[in-house]
């Protein structure tokens, strides 16, 4: 990849990291079903009526919008809202990953290799001890909205690859239409004090939602789309594990966000199991032939 390919890959994984730390900020003022509907009702009022359909299936369009868009950030959000650390969060929905290896075994009836496997034996054990060590904590319940995001975001791969090879950008513009009424009746049923947050909400608040609209969105999967147009995806992908970097270290940083050791070490296991079908199992395998 060329250097300015290079650092594209990495600010979409820096925005992305980054974005859950955001909308911790946003959750202070606003309640998080009110937020994700606000977040794509950002997108869809300027940009459906720029960026063209051209031959994207409604059907494919409906299912993404309701488990991509309906479904997991407002579950990762609410996780977010119910105490779980931001920088946590996004190294949580990576396992998105686990998700679709085996959702993907079970319906596309495409069996991981052994190293693919091994990884998900490793981050699965990783994600175990995490919940074990949450079990008694008041973020439980939070921490179970966030993996049920991270299982909708394994859907949402399964779905875009049973409908085929579309512009993912494109995809991304106009799934937006799908989750603001769904969203806001939702909240209306759910959730109080909404409009009066919106009365009184402040520029973090708004930026917090901007952010997640035309940054995280737009630019995000606008930059992401260009690069798999010119690499291959196995290129690219591997950017992605960036995210929980930059996500970590951002909540320690700004929010001062801490892990206890039980889930360090579970942070650790996760990481191993998600890196070690690309980075270590070749490196085992050479030292076998050697």
């Amino acid at each position: 990849m060329k250097p300015l390919h290079i650092f594209y890959a990495i600010l979409i994984s820096g925005i992305w990291g980054t974005n859950f730390l955001i909308t911790k900020v946003g959750l202070q003022e606003l309640p998080p079903i009110f937020f994700t509907c606000l977040r794509y009702s950002a997108i869809v009022c300027p940009l459906i009526f720029f960026i063209k359909r051209d031959g994207l299936p409604w059907g494919l369009i409906l299912k993404v919008g309701t488990s991509l868009g309906t479904l997991t950030f407002t579950l990762a959000f609410i996780g977010i809202k119910l105490g779980v650390p931001a920088g946590l969060t996004s190294l949580l929905m990576t396992t998105q990953v686990i998700f679709t290896l085996i959702l993907s075994a079970l319906i596309l009836r495409d069996v991981p290799g052994i190293p693919q496997q091994i990884g998900v034996a490793i981050s699965a054990s990783g994600v175990g001890l995490l919940v074990w060590n949450y079990s008694q904590s008041p973020a439980f319940t939070g921490l179970m909205f966030v993996l049920a995001g991270s299982l909708c975001s394994g859907v949402t791969k399964i779905l875009m690859k049973q409908g085929g090879q579309y512009d993912t950008f494109r995809l991304m513009i106009w799934m937006s239409l799908v989750p603001p009424v769904p969203l806001f009746l939702l909240s209306m049923i759910f959730e109080t004090g909404q409009f009066e947050a919106l009365q009184h909400v402040t520029y973090r608040g708004v930026g917090a939602i901007l952010f997640n609209s035309f940054v995280s969105t737009v630019l995000g999967f606008g930059l992401m789309g260009y690069l798999v147009k010119i690499y291959s995806p196995n290129m690219v992908a591997p950017y992605a594990f960036l995210v929980p970097v930059f996500g970590l270290v951002g909540g320690f940083l700004f929010l001062d966000e801490t892990l206890d050791a039980v889930s360090s070490v579970a942070v650790a296991v996760i990481m191993t199991g998600l890196l070690y079908p690309k980075y270590m199992a070749p490196l085992f395998s050479k030292s076998q032939k050697e």
